[in-house]
């Protein structure tokens, strides 16, 4: 890690390194995993968590006056997951993976999704008592989303 990534996280305590690597079968699902464990535990700590969390790859440009639009229409929301809804996907035969039915449940796809905070130990007891079945955002926002009754909830980002 460089210098100024170091300095970073020893100021602000907000990057974090796995020693989970990229080439593992369930590298997403993992990352996620611990990424909600992180923040759950030092939100406790803290006695912080923002209402919002907002999972988003390094290739979205996220529009911060859509986003208050949405925490504003929302700010009385609690146990949901925001994102582009995918509705049940039918899989190819033969699909690569360990599912037996032969379309995948509604989960919310892209690269930005976001949390109302309570969601986090809903996810993560969930996340310990579902199998790591399907690429992660199926994985998180579908199936353990659905175990764990958290409520998806599509939006349309302009």
């Amino acid at each position: 890690m460089n210098l100024k990534i170091r300095s970073e996280e020893r100021i602000y305590r907000d990057i974090l390194q796995t020693d989970i690597q990229e080439k593992e079968e369930h590298f997403i699902q993992l990352q996620e995993i611990r990424l909600l464990s992180w923040l759950w535990r030092e939100g406790q700590e803290d006695r912080f968590l923002p209402k919002y969390l907002v999972l988003a790859s390094e290739q979205v440009q996220i529009h911060t006056t859509q986003l208050a639009r949405l925490f504003e229409k929302e700010k009385y929301a609690c146990n949901r997951i925001y994102g582009t809804l995918r509705r049940k996907v039918s899989l190819p035969k033969p699909h690569p993976y360990s599912w037996s039915w032969s379309t995948l449940p509604s989960f919310l796809a892209g690269n930005m999704r976001i949390l109302t905070s309570d969601t986090i130990p809903r996810l993560l007891v969930a996340a310990g008592e579902v199998p790591l079945l399907t690429p992660g955002e199926i994985w998180l926002t579908g199936i353990v989303a659905q175990h764990a009754r958290v409520i998806s909830v599509a939006v349309q980002w302009e």
